[in-house]
């Protein structure tokens, strides 16, 4: 992605000129973002050589062109996650202006059904485990490994993965980070880490989980119409 922005805003320079200081940017000196990170790309996919000439040549038309948002919105329309993120919980319910709607996590779903296992047993019991499918037997290692909660994976795991992408990400990651607990030695850390890696952010929003308490709800006993009731 970045490599196919600067390509295009290299040709746009070409056609309207460069943006007005281009000429006092690293990038006129033939330094990218990766540069500036001391990142080397390891593939041979893409003539960098050849697109910093052009680039020392023509100029850049944009002087920012990638990020990493949020997007919280259109993730709820589409049906996925936020940002680069994974599921934070596989079974939850949602509340909008026309209702509460129970969801699950439809690739958790299709992998368990392959195997016979998207039993109303396994369904209750997922829900009783607060959404995640860690510690019920039942389920093979496998598919619990690959559907494990953005709570069950270490902090340091996603810091890792932004300072990767940061190289070749002129503006910033815009990552949301993730606690089991209210911790101040933890936060601390985490940021401070985040620092260390490189990035230009360390968090957006902080976000600690909140365990279900009360009555659990499972499968509709009651005949209810979801869409009657909203």
């Amino acid at each position: 992605m970045y490599y196919a922005a600067l390509v295009t805003s290299s040709q746009l320079a070409r056609t309207h000129g460069p943006y007005e200081i281009f000429w006092t940017s690293p990038a006129a000196a033939g330094e990218l973002q990766f540069d500036m990170w001391g990142v080397t790309p390891d593939d041979d996919m893409w003539d960098w050589a050849a697109l910093k000439r052009d680039i020392r040549k023509t100029g850049l038309r944009n002087s920012l062109l990638i990020a990493q948002m949020p997007t919280a919105g259109t993730s709820i329309i589409s049906g996925l996650t936020e940002s680069v993120e994974v599921p934070q919980i596989n079974v939850y319910t949602r509340s909008t202006l026309s209702g509460r709607f129970q969801l699950v996590n439809k690739h958790l779903v299709r992998a368990l059904k392959s195997i016979g296992l998207w039993t109303p047993s396994i369904r209750s019991k997922i829900i009783a485990n607060d959404g995640s499918v860690q510690g019920i037997a039942e389920i093979p290692e496998h598919i619990r490994s690959v559907y494990k909660t953005i709570y069950e994976y270490k902090l340091s795991t996603f810091i890792k993965m932004d300072a990767a992408r940061g190289a070749f990400i002129c503006q910033s990651n815009s990552s949301n980070r993730y606690l089991n607990t209210p911790d101040m030695m933890v936060l601390t850390n985490m940021h401070l880490y985040a620092w260390k890696c490189g990035l230009k952010c360390s968090s957006y929003y902080v976000r600690i989980r909140q365990i279900a308490t009360g009555k659990k709800f499972g499968d509709d006993a009651s005949g209810g119409c979801v869409g009657c009731s909203a």
